[in-house]
């Protein structure tokens, strides 16, 4: 029940008030929970107590991205990024949004850098075969489906895109 997760992580609050991952952890919950605001709120504090964690300004980056923040999600991430640079959820989500706003170098550096530090997260080699075939890389876009389709054979939207790719070629 996240309701009395966060009255019990309220109460631990008032016996340690300088705690980061209590504002963090609570700020997540609210957010789950559907308080944006609130969770953005316990997130900054988290954030200030505790400024070099890159997972807490990803958490913060993402509830500001909810509530229409583009700005502060962007600097959040960079700032999460300047602290680890090999932190995924904060590569996943620039990439993302990168994707979404059709600017596909940047999103395929970001997805790049993923599948340097995991490579057989298909999810971000499936992202980044749509960036290089998005910018007109044909070459790379049907080496990176192969890739998928060596970690996994029966992958339907690999096999059905490099069908695709290779008939436009």
């Amino acid at each position: 029940d996240i309701g009395a997760a966060i009255q019990e992580i309220e109460k631990a609050m008032n016996t340690q008030p300088s705690n980061p991952a209590l504002y963090a952890t609570l700020g997540s919950l609210e957010f789950q929970f559907g308080q944006t605001e609130k969770a953005i709120t316990h997130l900054r504090r988290a954030v200030q107590i505790e400024g070099d964690s890159a997972d807490f300004l990803t958490r913060l980056a993402l509830a500001e991205f909810t509530v229409g923040n583009t700005e502060e999600f962007k600097n959040n991430l960079d700032s999460a990024l300047k602290q680890n640079s090999s932190y995924t959820p904060a590569l996943k989500a620039r990439a993302g949004f990168n994707l979404s706003i059709t600017s596909y170098k940047k999103a395929a550096t970001d997805y790049g850098d993923i599948v340097k530090i995991e490579p057989e997260n298909v999810e971000a080699l499936l992202a980044l075969a749509v960036c290089f075939y998005k910018t007109g890389d044909k070459d790379a876009t049907t080496m990176t489906y192969e890739r998928v389709l060596t970690i996994d054979p029966d992958n339907p939207l690999a096999k059905d895109n490099l069908t695709t790719v290779k008939n436009s070629m």
